[in-house]
């Protein structure tokens, strides 16, 4: 049996999934403005809320600006939270980091 509280988790991931869907559909046709700063506001409010799928979205783009430290940070308070993608985000940026460690890369 579901619990309603579990229903609504799901029925929110499914929501965030299409309005992502969406978002990227206006991005790529350029009908949005990209605003890292209120994203990361957005991402952050969110995070701090609990949302893990905020936590993993305020990580990317903590990498992607460079911020590695702050990224691996917000994946690995969504991974021990269990979600997939924060952990797979996790193993993902160790491996990196590991890679740019090597002596040939």
């Amino acid at each position: 049996m579901v619990t309603s509280s579990l229903l609504s988790v799901q029925l929110m991931v499914v929501a965030y999934k299409e309005v992502m869907k969406v978002l990227v559909r206006c991005w790529s046709d350029g009908d949005v403005v990209v605003n890292v700063e209120k994203a990361m506001d957005s991402f952050l409010k969110g995070a701090a809320c609990g949302s893990t799928l905020a936590m993993v979205d305020a990580g990317l783009v903590y990498w992607e600006i460079g911020k590695k430290d702050e990224g691996v940070r917000m994946y690995k308070r969504a991974a021990e939270l269990g979600d997939p993608a924060g952990q797979c985000n996790l193993g993902i940026s160790y491996l990196q980091v590991l890679i740019e460690a090597l002596p040939f890369s």
